[in-house]
């Protein structure tokens, strides 16, 4: 199921990322085997520890918060469960670590 969330695309992401370091975090959400073989920096808490490290985003509720996996699907079911609980700042990078590959770094492993 694919969840209607609020995203950024990879374009936006790597302008502010650049722009606006401090104003913005990213959020791998994919599990350690997939972050070894491709990735594109920040924060590494695989979707199965989230519930238990919530309190590492907490700090961050002065920032935007932008979640990746593969493809965009489990992290926009993560901007939605984390919305839910109060993250208003929270987005999905719209087309995952694929669409960064295509349209910022060929260099970063699609699969």
């Amino acid at each position: 199921m694919f969840f209607s969330v609020p995203g950024l695309g990879p374009d936006e992401v790597s302008r502010r990322l650049a722009e606006e370091p401090d104003g913005i975090r990213l959020i791998d959400i994919r599990p350690a085997d997939e972050r070894a073989y491709s990735n594109i920096g920040g924060t590494h808490i695989p979707v199965f520890e989230l519930a238990d490290r919530i309190a590492e985003l907490e700090v961050d509720r002065d920032r935007d918060l932008v979640l990746y996996c593969r493809s965009g699907h489990r992290s926009a079911s993560v901007v939605a469960w984390l919305r839910a609980r109060g993250f208003s700042r929270v987005f999905n990078l719209e087309g995952g670590i694929n669409a960064w590959s295509r349209v910022i770094d060929p260099k970063v492993r699609a699969y």
